[in-house]
């Protein structure tokens, strides 16, 4: 039997955190991120979104103490048996930093996540 290797831009690290989706009409849908990338996330929900809209994403770090919030804006990728699938389209700066921390934290292969980071935000040339 052959192994399939799925040809992935971003390294998704595994991942149990608070999430909430607003849609543009308002509507919030509550429910948990399952894994995180640099450019998206799967999200664990019992509703329906439609494929293409435009949401905002909060995910929502709780350290018992404090509570943190990555936002950014993104759409609705794809649906899929485990969840719906959320591509990023903007995150600021303040919240990259935050996305960047939560996915090393949690991948396999931390310097696999440094290079994507590297090569896509810009912060360091290739070679150099």
């Amino acid at each position: 039997m052959t192994k399939v290797t799925e040809a992935r831009e971003f390294t998704r690290s595994p991942v149990r955190i608070r999430a909430e989706i607003r849609l543009a009409s308002g509507v919030l849908v509550e429910g948990q991120a399952r894994n995180v990338s640099l450019n998206g996330l799967l999200f664990a929900t019992e509703r329906a979104l439609p494929i293409g809209h435009e949401v905002r994403v909060s995910l929502i770090l709780d350290t018992g103490t404090c509570e943190h919030r990555i936002e950014t804006a993104g759409h609705v990728a794809r649906v899929e048996d485990q969840g719906v699938a959320i591509a990023f389209r903007h995150v600021n700066a303040e919240c990259l930093e935050h996305l960047r921390q939560l996915v090393l934290y949690n991948a396999e292969n931390a310097e696999r996540v440094e290079e994507e980071f590297a090569s896509h935000v810009g912060l360091h040339r290739k070679g150099g």
